[in-house]
């Protein structure tokens, strides 16, 4: 014969007894404390790798306004010094190499 069917009620129960006899052996807690500082470090690797990229990010975008600045500054040189040539004084390839090397 089986035995009659539980209801949920003490199945519930059941269970919960079993979880605190698991719990209550004398290595699980101190099992359950090294799994916790393993799951901790994990974390906090993970988080440094993080930060690492973070700033690795903030770095590249810092170089790239830098590099933009630049770019900006000598395009603006440029327009301003072709704005005062007039069309009978227009820089020869020579002059233009002198103003490279002179903005580098």
């Amino acid at each position: 014969m089986t035995p009659p069917p539980q209801d949920s009620v003490e199945m519930l129960l059941d269970q919960q007894a079993e979880r605190k006899l698991i719990l209550a052996s004398p290595g699980r807690e101190r099992d359950l404390r090294q799994k916790e500082l393993e799951l901790k470090e994990e974390k906090n690797a993970r988080e440094e790798a993080l930060a690492d990229v973070d700033l690795e990010l903030k770095r590249v975008q810092l170089e790239t306004a830098q590099i933009e600045s630049v770019v900006q500054l000598l395009l603006s040189r440029k327009s301003y010094k072709t704005a005062g040539t007039t069309r009978r004084h227009r820089p020869t390839v020579a002059n233009t190499r002198s103003r490279v090397k002179y903005l580098k």
